[in-house]
């Protein structure tokens, strides 16, 4: 769409803009009105939290986009077995708790641990989800996109070492790593989940998005294909071929993707 192409020509990451003061303030106080008429956008993160972790170019009024972007991941994962009720789950790259949400009901008898890079979204998340069944901790790892200020390069992603997870899951996570980052990710995911675990990661796969419209990829940054050669992490792709060799590579006995024209899925068994 043409809006489409407006906005990310004048705001290529929108994770960008949620640090913004005026949008923010601005944002955050026009976004409480749909909560007046509508119980189920009570107690949603704000409204700069929720584009921080995507809203579709819906930069305002954003609550049902945000409440149905996670309901459909947990009946397809439930269906097909990737996760139970009572597994021990990780999700990397969860933010302000956007997918987590729908695990806080009664039916859901496992744990949960969520890492982010974003303290203030770990912060809304440890105090809004009920302990211990939810633990909400911060990642090593320094995103130059995701950050409220100029930083260098931080420390791969180490997870601790006696942790034993069932299923491990990020979406849009692997939208934003380039190359070492996405190789540390994925070998410290592969190195916790316990045997039969299941990885579920969402990515720009170039071989199945549509280009020419709201994604070109036209930027090469070593395997990676990048949208915005200023804000290289904003948006990620890589090749079906590079994903599959990648996860092999360190130890998965089973990789298929699901290609699609937005955001492709990778499911890896271990």
């Amino acid at each position: 769409m043409l809006s489409d192409k407006l906005i990310r020509k004048f705001i290529p990451s929108a994770a960008k803009l949620s640090y913004n003061p005026l949008f923010r303030a601005l944002g955050d106080a026009l976004s409480q009105i749909p909560s007046l008429f509508y119980r189920e956008f009570r107690g949603l993160p704000p409204n700069h939290l929720r584009v921080r972790v995507g809203v579709g170019n819906k930069l305002l009024f954003n609550q049902a986009y945000h409440l149905q972007a996670g309901a459909g991941f947990w009946l397809s994962w439930l269906s097909s077995g990737y996760v139970k009720a009572n597994s021990d789950i990780l999700e990397i790259g969860c933010g302000c708790g956007r997918i987590a949400h729908h695990l806080r009901g009664d039916w859901f008898a496992g744990s949960y641990v969520g890492i982010d890079i974003d303290r203030e979204a770990l912060q809304w998340s440890a105090s809004h989800f009920p302990s211990p069944k939810f633990n909400f901790l911060p990642s090593t790892h320094v995103s130059a996109t995701y950050a409220s200020h100029p930083v260098d390069k931080g420390a791969p992603i180490a997870l601790p070492q006696d942790w034993e997870k069932d299923f491990i899951y990020s979406t849009s996570l692997y939208t934003h790593l380039l190359e070492d980052e996405l190789a540390n990710y994925t070998r410290e995911s592969f190195r916790v989940l316990r045997e039969d675990g299941t990885m579920y990661m969402t990515f720009f796969c170039l071989d199945g998005v549509e280009l020419g419209k709201r994604w070109t990829f036209s930027h090469k940054v070593g395997g990676a294909y990048v949208e915005n050669i200023k804000y290289p992490e904003a948006a990620v792709a890589y090749t079906r071929e590079y994903m599959e060799k990648l996860c092999y590579s360190v130890g998965f006995k089973h990789v298929s993707i699901i290609e699609d024209r937005g955001q492709s899925s990778l499911i890896c068994r271990k």
